[in-house]
């Protein structure tokens, strides 16, 4: 299906998803285009070469890019291959990939985060403009992204949270159970020997957590580790 355009100026959403507004940023973003479908690009590097604050590099030079975008009619494992490939050479350590493509399966699109996928725009909703826009936002640290894709994301993070804890007692942001719990109760305002007590621990064990915790996260104090575990979610 091909892509429209307009003399509007690039949208701040996308239909059917939610853009998630970059911070405000001077740095002119660079962009690579990866199709398997010639007259998108031609349309799609145009329409890029001409917009502010992008500047356009060969497909070959897609290692270099900051943004890569990927137009598709449906994701294939082929395709798929060539973005892992990319991704994999990049000399460009933010390096992202904006995909616009017909809802692919869960299995392809979860592969496509892995890729670096961080923007995903339903193909038969895309315009010139959106592609833009999620270009501009996934280049700046932010993201477009559909609710389907929304949703995936949340799945595949619960899933990885509950495999990770499970099997590693590990919870969010690296702590451990013990750790956890440790830190629950700093964040109460008890001091250590409270703690040991509470725990049926040696205050030094409680000491080593607690050291164990801020050296292996480089936090600066106590106050600094509860301050990791609420931003983390562990606590």
């Amino acid at each position: 299906m091909p892509l429209t355009s307009s003399n509007a100026p690039a949208p701040q959403s996308v239909p059917n998803g939610h853009y998630l507004p970059a911070q405000a940023a001077n740095d002119t973003i660079t962009a690579a285009v990866l199709t398997d479908d010639l007259l998108a690009a031609e349309g799609v590097q145009s329409y890029l070469r001409s917009a502010a604050d992008i500047r356009l590099v060969p497909r070959r030079q897609a290692r270099t890019a900051d943004v890569v975008v990927v137009v598709t009619n449906e994701l294939s494992e082929q395709l798929l291959d060539r973005m892992k490939q990319i991704h994999e050479a990049s000399v460009v350590a933010h390096q992202c990939m904006a995909l616009i493509c017909a809802q692919p399966t869960e299995r392809l699109m979860t592969l496509a985060f892995r890729c670096g996928v961080v923007s995903m725009i339903p193909r038969e909703t895309a315009t010139c403009e959106s592609i833009v826009a999620a270009v501009l936002a996934s280049g700046h640290g932010s993201a477009v992204l559909s609710g389907p894709a929304i949703r995936r994301l949340e799945d595949t993070s619960r899933e990885f949270y509950d495999i990770v804890y499970s099997e590693h007692s590990v919870a969010a942001g690296g702590l451990t159970a013990r750790e956890v719990a440790v830190v629950r109760l700093l964040a109460e305002g008890l001091p250590t020997n409270e703690i040991a007590a509470q725990l049926n621990y040696a205050e030094r064990t409680i000491k080593n957590i607690i050291r164990d915790v801020l050296d292996r996260h480089k936090l600066r104090n106590r106050a600094h580790a509860v301050a990791y575990a609420h931003r983390t979610g562990a606590i």
